[in-house]
């Protein structure tokens, strides 16, 4: 097997980000999801992760320049998916780290993610990137369908 490769991604990647997201998370890709996905391409800090060429993982991250009592850019993961096949090569760890340092060459000096209870499992892996829990609260207003 090669060498593990990591890139920017462009909006040539989305179908196969969407791909990748669908077989991690079993959810069918929704009519839809391809504007929403090549919208936060286009804004975002983004890399991927291939082997042979081929795009197995993902993280898709950016810099937002204030938030609710800190006058400094934060960043953000928003999301990251690593193709179930290509599990446990460490791809997950090298695009961590490549977003990681971007975002210290930009200066960032804080970091933030969501863990939301369904993908509890990322717990581990962010923890292992060095992020550690927040006193913060998440306040969520949900509207019905």
């Amino acid at each position: 097997m090669a060498e593990p490769r990591i890139r920017a991604l462009t909006l040539r990647d989305v179908d196969r980000i969407l791909e990748i997201d669908s077989a991690v998370t079993k959810t069918a890709v929704k009519s839809g999801d391809n504007d929403l996905w090549r919208l936060i391409a286009e804004t975002t800090t983004c890399f991927g992760a291939e082997i042979d060429g081929k795009l197995l993982g993902f993280v898709l991250a950016d810099i937002r320049p204030w938030e609710f009592g800190r006058r400094a850019h934060v960043g953000w993961v928003i999301a990251l998916g690593v193709h179930p096949e290509a599990q446990g090569k460490g791809l997950g760890k090298l695009l961590g780290e490549r977003v990681l340092d971007q975002f210290h060459r930009l200066g960032v000096s804080r970091v933030q993610t969501l863990v939301e209870p369904q993908t509890k499992e990322l717990e581990g892996y962010f923890k292992a990137l060095g992020f550690k829990e927040s006193p913060a609260k998440v306040l969520v207003l949900e509207s019905k369908p």
